[in-house]
């Protein structure tokens, strides 16, 4: 297992193979032309530079590949898989459970105390995140607001309960008037498709996003206005391109919350998401797995 760093070779052939796997699996269509190759590579060695992403591939054969960034959620930080593909060749051998424990093992160096992803519900990978002790995170679904939500949101303006801090143009403290916990996100499909038109999404749109959490929400009202103006900020200052909110879905307000943003619950293929977190003994265990595998490259 080796670390990708910007001057891989991974950055010219097996990332681009490992995106289009991982867009196949989900009927999507990204760029695959030869004239594209060039442009790809560009667009992954500038998530890592910007440090969007960390990505670790399966080295000795290339199997695949897992996208991490830091979550937290609960009080709690932990580590978020954006992404974990394994090349169609290479499937059914282990190398999936392989990146997952893998995953869990630089959470564990990082002294983060669990591992979350979220994939659609049915996924046959399910398998195998059950037989890991990963379980389902209860009464929570993630909605997408995408770009073009974002650049729509009208400008912050003073109201009743919305403090002061909501106007200020720089990311990320959130608004006194609506706790709530902000973690980064990472899109593969938007990676590899910026700045290349006519695939299945707009050629403008990067990489990075963020997830919101641990929303406290005691007015819808309010936390609208002030939300508003935490993703105005984000979008404008932070050049966020896309948010992902958990909700609860048993939560009037909630709802009421994802109405206000015509947001929609995330999606795969047609199918909903579901959050699953690796915790507790599960976790210290895939964790410890993780480490006898051979990892080449730096875990702090």
């Amino acid at each position: 297992m080796r670390k990708v760093t910007p001057d891989d070779p991974a950055l010219d052939d097996i990332l681009p193979d490992i995106a289009r796997a991982q867009a196949a699996a989900h009927d999507t269509r990204l760029p695959d032309k030869p004239e594209h190759a060039l442009r790809i590579t560009q667009n992954f060695r500038s998530v890592l530079e910007r440090r969007d992403v960390e990505i670790w591939r399966a080295d000795n054969p290339a199997a695949g590949a897992v996208f991490l960034s830091p979550l937290a959620y609960a009080g709690r930080q932990g580590m978020q898989m954006d992404d974990v593909v394994v090349l169609p060749s290479y499937r059914g051998q282990g190398y999936g459970a392989a990146l997952i424990a893998l995953a869990a093992a630089i959470a564990k160096a990082r002294y983060k105390s669990f591992l979350a992803w979220e994939c659609e519900e049915g996924n046959p990978a399910s398998r195998t995140y059950q037989a890991f002790g990963a379980e389902r995170r209860p009464g929570v679904k993630p909605f997408r607001l995408t770009k073009a939500h974002l650049a729509a949101l009208p400008a912050p303006r003073a109201a009743k309960g919305l403090s002061a801090p909501c106007a200020a143009a720089d990311l990320p403290a959130p608004c006194a008037a609506l706790p709530m916990t902000v973690s980064p996100r990472f899109s593969l499909f938007r990676a590899v498709n910026y700045g290349i038109e006519g695939y299945d999404l707009p050629a403008d749109e990067q990489a990075n996003g963020i997830q919101i959490e641990d929303l406290a929400v005691e007015d819808a009202a309010v936390a609208a206005r002030a939300l508003e103006a935490y993703l105005y900020r984000a979008y404008h200052h932070g050049h966020i391109q896309f948010a992902d909110i958990v909700l609860k879905t048993d939560d009037p307000l909630h709802r009421a919350l994802a109405q206000h943003f015509d947001a929609a619950q995330n999606t795969y293929s047609g199918s909903p998401a579901v959050l699953w977190a690796l915790d507790g003994d599960a976790f210290e265990d895939a964790a410890a797995e993780g480490f006898r595998l051979d990892i080449k490259g730096i875990l702090s």
